[in-house]
């Protein structure tokens, strides 16, 4: 896992730093020097630094005067006139040694290594002006062969959420310190490119939250013992579909997938209506069909008990529709059962009628699966504070209501109210109906065996990414739909158990 850290903190850091007799130019040196050994290595002849007014400015000057010295042919972009101690020294250094700086329109980054440190991690808002017109110069130059590095964070990026409206596309992004949660979060994967940490012996303590790697899934898929049983990974049920949503229930049977994930007996449940429409796609899995109208599943206390009878875990919701009986289903399950339970799409949409249900409950272990709208309806927040931090409001439901929260996007936030792991696995081609029914049914699978933790949701929440990322090597985004991905949650689980 890696620790990623908020903005505040990381200026925390840099304080320390400077109180233990660093100052802002030694500080830099140190940065630069860092950095020139690094883009050193890169085969381009020419080299291009676009810099800003504050002390990522700095660094770039830094390093172009450590390029210069090297015999490198290198040129500064001043986007902005230097406003900082640092900025100010490096300017002066680098020109007092005979470097060359121009303007933005004398900017051409054709077949160069473009080198972004316009803005650090300190920019909020939108880009505009010269600041923007740079961003653009140097997105375009892309098109033209250049290779484009971005020193700290793609300059537009905020370094707390991830968000931006115009930000540089990076091929490459070195974190100075740290990592950032603005290099994971929202819109920051169409940015950072490749994520490198440039080490200035920061104090590194507790995080905001852990990045997760292919190393830490293997601790929730163990070698398995020859002497063993079914009964000894669990069984776990997959609860959903009706008339207008049967492919939720069968999605590469949904169940399929958890058994993948590594349940011992699987059990799909839907309504009797499209018992005709599921039955012909089971091989692995058991199922029963519980009593329905002709077009969704109704409650029936004797039916619902037989449904679930020795579950170990359920995955409750997908494409059931939201009506009142949904709700009455949802309602017993909460006030009656004991199993690990996942709510997802209509189970999460019946919950946002009454989340008090969640504090009323039996049911201990839950993880609650929403995208952003559906947090927002859940907790009656607003779409855009969330996606500006949806950590903070993650982490507040989590602790309200004692549950997990795995909240989706680009990258997934998953937390207890306490710690906080984000996987970013996966691919633009998630972006498609059913992504989010092979999510509940790796972690129906997952939670047959492990306890129901954070950690656990963030897992699975990687394998589902992970096997998008291998099936995405045979079709590309546009093409890639969620049952092509289901079918390679057994790849992704064989990969990352052996990791």
């Amino acid at each position: 896992m890696k620790k990623l850290f908020s903005v505040k903190r990381t200026r925390e850091f840099e304080q320390a730093l400077l109180k233990n007799g660093e100052t802002e130019v030694s500080l830099v040196e140190r940065v630069g020097e860092k950095l020139f050994k690094r883009v050193i290595e890169k085969p381009f002849d020419k080299i291009i630094v676009f810099v800003g007014k504050g002390n990522n400015g700095a660094d770039g000057l830094s390093l172009a005067d450590k390029l210069l010295k090297n015999g490198r042919s290198v040129v500064v972009v001043k986007v902005f006139e230097p406003q900082t101690d640092a900025s100010r020294y490096f300017y002066e250094k680098f020109v007092g040694d005979g470097g060359m700086i121009v303007g933005l329109d004398e900017a051409k980054a054709d077949n160069s290594l473009v080198v972004d440190c316009i803005f650090g991690i300190g920019f909020k808002g939108e880009a505009s002006g010269e600041a923007l017109k740079a961003i653009n110069i140097i997105n375009e130059s892309k098109k033209v062969g250049a290779y484009v590095l971005s020193v700290d964070i793609p300059s537009g990026l905020n370094g707390d959420s991830g968000m931006s409206v115009t930000a540089v596309q990076a091929d490459e992004t070195l974190a100075v310190g740290c990592l950032k949660t603005g290099h994971v979060l929202n819109t920051a994967k169409d940015h950072v490119g490749k994520l490198d940490l440039v080490d200035i012996n920061f104090a590194l303590d507790v995080s905001v939250a852990y990045l997760l790697e292919k190393t830490d899934i293997s601790s929730v898929l163990p070698k398995r013992k020859h002497f063993s049983h079914k009964n000894d990974f669990g069984t776990v049920g997959v609860f959903g579909g009706s008339v207008y949503y049967g492919g939720a229930a069968k999605l590469a049977n949904i169940s399929a997938c958890a058994i993948s994930s590594g349940a011992g007996i699987t059990r799909l449940i839907t309504p009797k209506c499209i018992s005709s429409l599921v039955a012909p796609y089971l091989l692995e899995s058991t199922y029963f069909p519980c009593e329905s109208n002709d077009k969704t599943v109704v409650f029936d206390r004797e039916n619902i008990d037989l449904a679930l009878d020795k579950l170990t875990a359920l995955s409750f919701g997908m494409g059931l529709c939201a009506t009142d009986e949904t709700f009455k289903i949802l309602e017993y399950i909460l006030k009656n059962k004991s199993f690990k339970l996942c709510i997802d799409a209509d189970g999460l949409n019946c919950l946002s009628e009454n989340p008090s249900l969640l504090d009323e409950r039996t049911t201990k272990s839950v993880i609650l699966t929403p995208h952003v709208g559906e947090f927002c309806r859940l907790s009656g927040a607003k779409s855009e504070d969330v996606i500006f931090d949806p950590i903070g409001y993650a982490k507040a439901f989590a602790k309200e209501h004692s549950v997990v929260v795995l909240l989706k996007g680009t990258a997934t936030v998953v937390t207890d109210g306490n710690d906080v792991f984000i996987s970013d696995r996966g691919v633009a081609g998630m972006a498609t109906a059913g992504s989010g029914d092979v999510l509940s049914g790796v972690i129906a699978g997952l939670l047959g065996y492990n306890e129901l933790s954070a950690f656990t949701g963030a897992c699975a929440a990687f394998i589902a990414g992970y096997a998008a990322e291998i099936a995405s090597k045979n079709v590309c985004d546009i093409s890639l739909t969620s049952s092509i991905t289901a079918g390679q949650v057994g790849r992704a689980i064989t990969e990352l158990a052996e990791k």
